[in-house]
């Protein structure tokens, strides 16, 4: 990171800073041990949010019109002030997804979530107990097929989601995911990758080009079926954040120690812009922290080996480093996948 110390002016940060989702993970108590788990969750020691922390962020990201929360953790429902957040969230007219498990949401629950309009979204990571509880816990399994039960009983299924983290372990069954999701009602489905870091990096369960191919046609084909979105799976050839562009989008993530990444998955703690708890919002994007971030997401192409004799890396940017989910970021893992999309993208190629 050192080198582009010196190229912090180039980019200037006259472009204008605007939020869209914030990202709160509000505790760091869970009741699972998922082995995909990109933050440890449930093995430190017991971190969350005071209600004085939590209006703190609110009060500051509200400075910068974010329309959404999306509440996490561990497990969000295991936080004492759940309730009290969400009221207070929805009071400032905000928009509010609650990530979880599945396995807290009993009727009483669920009706609590219904009063107040929260988007739900459950994690589910295998058609089977055999695969989803060996991924995430014993018992896991049940616990989502309770959980949709009695969001169907409750008939508040119009703003439930379902998520799946795409691994080795599970790539086979996402047709068979999506036919649950059916079943149960359920509005939405989407398919994420891996992040390299906490449990995820130290259990593997990554997924290899060919295979990673073949599930992402499988489950964009599936797409035309009308009684579910399937949301569309891309390995992309830009971050989000790379460009020239007035404007940067940040759908930006608050660990439980306050620290502030710009993605809901750069958490890598070098792509850090700052602690909410220690400096103010304003202080923080003026920063030298997020400046030298952006500047590093513009330009890396320039500086990966394997990229330098590329005839489209003006234009790649390399994809996205999580997905790539490389060591030192610094490694396109899916190229040729990238370099498909892009030609796609061009008209170069059909396919």
């Amino acid at each position: 990171m050192n080198e582009f110390e010196n190229y912090l002016d180039i980019l200037e940060l006259n472009k204008n800073i605007e939020f869209k989702t914030l990202f709160l993970e509000i505790t760091n108590v869970c009741n699972f041990k998922c082995k995909h788990c990109y933050n440890s969750s449930g093995e430190n020691k017991v971190t969350q949010f005071s209600m004085e922390k939590f209006n703190k962020i609110i009060s500051e990201f509200l400075k910068y019109k974010i329309t959404s929360v999306v509440l996490s953790g561990g497990e969000a429902l295991l936080h004492p002030n759940i309730w009290n957040f969400i009221n207070i969230l929805r009071e400032c007219d905000l928009n509010v997804t609650l990530l979880t498990n599945g396995k807290l949401l009993n009727n009483e629950n669920v009706k609590k979530l219904k009063n107040k309009n929260v988007y739900v979204q459950i994690s589910l990571d295998g058609a089977s107990s055999v695969t989803n509880d060996f991924i995430r816990a014993s018992g896991a399994f049940d616990a989502v097929i309770n959980a949709l039960t009695v969001l169907n009983e409750e008939k508040y299924t119009d703003r439930l989601s379902v998520n799946s983290v795409i691994n080795s372990v599970n790539c086979s069954e996402t047709l068979d995911i999506i036919k649950i999701c059916e079943q149960f009602c359920v509005a939405t489905i989407g398919f994420s990758f891996l992040n390299n870091s906490g449990r995820a990096k130290q259990n593997g369960l990554f997924i290899n080009e060919d295979e990673l191919y073949r599930t992402i046609d499988i489950v964009n084909k599936s797409r035309n079926n009308k009684n579910i979105e399937v949301k569309t799976i891309n390995v992309t050839h830009k971050c989000r954040f790379c460009g020239c562009e007035k404007e940067v989008f940040l759908n930006p993530v608050v660990d439980v120690y306050g620290n502030i990444y710009m993605c809901e998955f750069l958490r890598d703690e070098i792509f850090s812009i700052g602690n909410i708890f220690k400096n103010s919002l304003d202080e923080i994007l003026r920063g030298d922290l997020i400046k030298r971030n952006l500047l590093l997401l513009n330009i890396r192409q320039y500086y990966i080996r394997s990229c330098r004799n590329c005839a489209v890396k003006s234009r790649c940017g390399t994809g996205c480093i999580v997905q790539n989910h490389s060591d030192n970021y610094f490694e396109p893992k899916f190229c040729n996948l990238i370099k498909k999309k892009f030609l796609y993208e061009l008209g170069v190629s059909k396919s």
